[in-house]
């Protein structure tokens, strides 16, 4: 496994990482992305779309933790900040932030994928799901998730687990589900 460490700063672009079983840790590492108390300075993830994510993991036994990701779409195409396309992909203590018409927080197509420790929001009118879920045995746990059309949709993603999230303020549903998903003790408010 190889490990790469970003410092604090903000970087404009996307990202699209393609290397297989790699660590890739920001400066907030360990630190849940809804833990602002304890968060230091950021590594920011600065993207604009055209038509492609602002992040994507593309290789297997990929960990991005500790930054902060951030998109504005432009396009009106669906668009997510992270695009997870690659299996046993780990995403864990990120700031996940989308804008603008028809954006997506994190879109997982990808086999046993962990997402936690997240702080994952949307602030548009038109802003799509929070977390698009179409892959099997995903687990979701210990999120803040918010400010979406639906929290959390999962389609056809058998043996997905939904636990101890914080689901709010979203204009539809906390989670859609269409499979066998297992779905725990979350919160879910306005």
């Amino acid at each position: 496994f190889s490990t790469v460490s970003v410092g604090p700063g903000v970087y404009n672009g996307s990202v699209t990482i393609k290397i297989e079983e790699a660590t890739i840790v920001g400066p907030n590492a360990n630190t849940p992305g809804w833990d602002d108390k304890n968060r230091t300075a950021e590594a920011v993830i600065n993207a604009t779309a055209d038509t492609s994510p602002g992040g994507s993991i593309n290789n297997a036994d990929v960990t991005l933790d500790g930054f902060t990701l951030t998109l504005k779409n432009e396009t009106g195409a669906i668009t997510p900040v992270l695009d997870v396309g690659a299996n046993d992909a780990n995403v864990a203590n990120n700031k996940i932030d989308a804008t603008g018409d028809q954006a997506i927080g994190v879109d997982i197509t990808s086999v046993s994928t962990s997402l936690t420790n997240n702080e994952i929001n949307g602030s548009a009118s038109e802003f799509r799901d929070v977390v698009d879920i179409g892959a099997k045995n995903t687990n979701i746990a210990n999120n803040e998730i918010r400010n979406g059309d639906n929290g959390i949709d999962i389609v056809a993603a058998d043996g997905t687990e939904v636990v101890e999230n914080n689901i709010s303020a979203n204009d539809n549903d906390g989670i859609q589900v269409s499979g066998d998903a297992q779905i725990n003790y979350n919160v879910f408010s306005d």
